[in-house]
């Protein structure tokens, strides 16, 4: 049972990265060891949008 456990454990953390549902976490955990204060995860997650949809794209 412990195997299970261990291994469902794993295979969440892959699909939360995947999904980029960690990036939030990460972010909160390097801006508190940096002594700043976070964002909140509405503010990260539309900064991250900006981010991703605002640079120049070639395609087409």
């Amino acid at each position: 049972m412990l195997r299970f456990r261990k291994l469902a454990q794993a295979v969440w953390q892959y699909v939360r990265e995947v999904n980029g549902e960690n990036d939030y976490a990460r972010y909160r955990a390097r801006a508190l060891r940096q002594k700043t204060d976070p964002m909140s995860p509405t503010e990260f997650y539309l900064s991250q949008l900006h981010r991703k949809y605002s640079r120049i794209s070639r395609c087409c």
